[in-house]
């Protein structure tokens, strides 16, 4: 027999042996299982919905639990040259490298975003230790636990729409460590290194299918015109006017002035002739993707 028989199924000798009373008098004669079977059903997408959002979260829970990052004991000694002093003056450009510890609700992408605000404020000042220790290699650090693909800052000037609490990295010197900073994108921590910086005009002679490139000329004729070209500057001729007169970069208008350029800057091949470079001194005809590049630096 079943464990739950009903009325129909009961046979002679079948015994009640417990009854259990759930509505009695005005109540029971009002009950109305329609109605309660039509509430349960107008509830069940509304149930659902709720589970799911509960395994989410207890989901999301276990993710960011299981992604926390493993932080590096603070064991050395704390080296003083990377602490910096709040009475620093200032200067005018810097390059940086960083460390980015995202959190909920900052402006980066959600698979970054494994602590709650207070956490990775706590997470960030001990990474700072970590990074004022002797021997510590920043970049390696910032590799490791950075919320960010990108870890350097080739140049920053002061002044050129950056968050005002952004301005102590201007007071650090060479090698020292900032403390955490909070930005839109989360905790960032600043280590100042050393600046290369250099000032140049180019000319830039492309070819059809050169990177960016409109022009119909071969890649054979490019490198002609670039090889003449630079046969006239080193002859004497004017850099700005042959820029002027020949170059196939917007700068062409301003005598092929780029401007000051930090290492790394620009394109590998680009970067390494203008940085061998002296004052004066012309580069040979440079590949770039872009095209032909003859490069002047002027400081």
């Amino acid at each position: 027999m079943s464990s739950r028989p009903n009325a129909e199924s009961l046979e002679q000798g079948d015994r009640i042996r417990h009854v259990k009373i759930f509505r009695k008098g005005a109540k029971a004669e009002a009950f109305d299982v329609n109605s309660l079977t039509e509430r349960i059903r107008a509830r069940a997408s509304e149930i659902e919905a709720e589970k799911k959002a509960a395994r989410a979260k207890a989901g999301s829970g276990a993710m960011r639990h299981t992604h926390r990052k493993d932080l590096p004991e603070l064991t050395g000694k704390i080296d003083p040259g990377r602490v910096p002093d709040k009475d620093q003056p200032q200067v005018d450009k810097v390059a940086l490298e960083y460390i980015l510890i995202t959190h909920l609700g900052a402006l980066t992408p959600k698979e970054y975003q494994v602590y709650e605000k207070e956490e990775a404020a706590k997470a960030a000042e001990h990474l700072v230790q970590a990074a004022r220790m002797e021997g510590c290699d920043f970049g390696a650090l910032a590799k490791r636990y950075s919320d960010s693909p990108e870890y350097r800052i080739r140049l920053l000037v002061r002044g050129r729409n950056q968050p005002e609490n952004i301005g102590p990295v201007f007071r650090l010197k060479e090698d020292q460590v900032s403390d955490p900073i909070h930005t839109p994108k989360g905790y960032m921590i600043f280590k100042r290194v050393r600046l290369d910086l250099i000032k140049v005009r180019h000319i830039l002679i492309a070819y059809q299918a050169a990177e960016g490139s409109t022009k119909s000329r071969t890649k054979e004729e490019a490198r002609g015109l670039a090889e003449t070209i630079l046969k006239r500057a080193e002859a004497g001729e004017d850099f700005t006017n042959l820029a002027q007169a020949y170059s196939d970069s917007e700068s062409a208008k301003k005598g092929g002035l780029i401007g000051e350029i930090a290492k790394g800057m620009t394109v590998p091949a680009f970067d390494h002739a203008a940085f061998r470079l002296k004052v004066n001194e012309i580069s040979a005809v440079t590949p770039t993707p872009a095209g032909f590049q003859i490069i002047q630096r002027i400081e």
